[in-house]
Order: structure tokens, then C-alpha cells, then sequence
């Protein structure tokens, strides 16, 4: 789980603005592609997430934030000027990894980190399904920027910092976790990689 998604705000550069209820050009999601509208029909994905999540799509306004490594994320402004995120989730998380960032958000904002955290929908789900076995959730909204890359040594800086501070919050976290990629975060099997690397470059050199 990328701790990016925790701590940074979901917001970036937008691409391309239209109109819910809308249809996605099947097979283009990139951030600037163009989006078919097609107003009246109920399309399976964004404005069926909002309703069942218990938002409604009429008049509300979704933007593909041209922003984000890993899941396919859309800014939400609804009619009443409501803010939200939508995530169209990687398929390499399961659906459980909802229960881990739900436990996490809920520990550091008792710490005073303000992070995005995860809605549920009426009956209590923190995701629904979506077309292709896709799973979506849905965010509160943080105003500011993220980077995908560290602009400057200054940002690193600040990062790490805040990466810090994160570490210092769930040190205290009794928690189990429901999901989790094997191998993802073996620190000492990447720096052995990395020694590996360097042996064999320095070899050839």
C-alpha cells in the first residue's frame, strides 16, 4: 500500500472536464483522453458508483485527474458543491486492502493527520463493483497537489518528514492486516537486489 495514497492529497493536474452521467471510451482511461457524454442513459460506471454510494450524479461534474501511479482517480464535484474522489482500484489489491486503509485513516486523523479517508456506502461497504470486476471506492477530498516525482531536495525533505511523522502515528496501531502483496515491502531482499546490481555493474565497467 503506497503511503502516498494515505498522506498526500488526491489532487493534481486535471485533464479533460465532462458531464456525469457520461460514458468512458472503452479501453481509454489515460489522463486527457476524451470521454463520450451520453446524457440520459445510465452508464455502469461513474454515476452508478455515486448512487450507490448514496451521491447523485445529476448536475454533479467528475474531472480524470491527470495525477496518480496506480489507480485510476476522478474528482467529483456534485451539484451541491460537494467534494469527493473516486477511485477506479488496481486489480493487484483485493477489495480487504478497503479495510486496512479504513482502520489506518481512522488511527492517524485520532493522531491529528489529516488524510483522505475512504466513505462507506449506505449498507455499510467501503467499495462496489464495477464493470470488468474493477472495484471502486470513494474519498474525502484534501485540497492541494500531489507529485508523482520529487521536484527538488526541498520537497524530499518535507516528505520525509511527513513520512516520519506517519511512522510515529501507526507505531501504534493495533492492527491486523487484511491484505498484503508478498515481497512488496522486504526492505532487506531490495537492498540485497540492489547490492547484486551494483556488484554486477561495477563488474562490467
Amino acid at each position: 500500500m503506497r503511503i502516498g495514497l494515505l498522506i498526500a492529497p488526491a489532487v493534481g493536474r486535471i485533464a479533460r472536464r465532462y458531464h456525469v452521467p457520461c460514458l468512458v471510451e472503452k479501453g481509454d482511461a489515460r489522463p486527457g483522453a476524451r470521454y463520450a457524454l451520453s446524457v440520459g442513459t445510465q452508464p455502469p460506471e461513474i454515476p452508478q458508483v455515486l448512487a450507490d454510494f448514496g451521491f447523485p450524479a445529476l448536475g454533479a461534474i467528475a474531472e480524470r485527474a491527470a495525477s496518480g501511479l496506480i489507480h485510476h482517480t476522478y474528482l467529483v464535484r456534485l451539484a451541491d458543491g460537494l467534494r469527493l474522489v473516486l477511485q477506479r482500484m488496481h486489480p493487484i489489491f483485493s477489495p480487504e486492502v478497503l479495510l486496512d486503509i479504513d482502520a489506518i485513516t481512522a488511527h492517524l486523523d485520532r493522531h491529528g493527520m489529516l488524510t483522505p479517508r475512504p466513505l462507506l456506502t449506505p449498507k455499510g461497504a467501503l467499495g462496489v463493483p464495477g464493470a470488468e470486476g474493477a472495484v471502486w471506492r470513494v474519498l474525502t477530498y484534501l485540497d492541494g497537489i500531489t507529485h508523482d516525482r520529487m521536484p527538488d531536495p526541498a520537497h524530499a525533505a518535507e516528505a520525509g518528514r511527513l513520512v516520519a511523522a506517519f511512522h510515529r502515528a501507526v507505531a501504534t496501531l493495533p492492527h491486523e492486516f487484511r491484505f498484503v502483496r508478498a515481497g512488496v515491502h522486504d526492505t532487506a531482499a531490495h537492498l540485497a537486489r540492489l547490492r547484486d546490481v551494483s556488484s554486477t555493474a561495477c563488474d562490467d565497467s
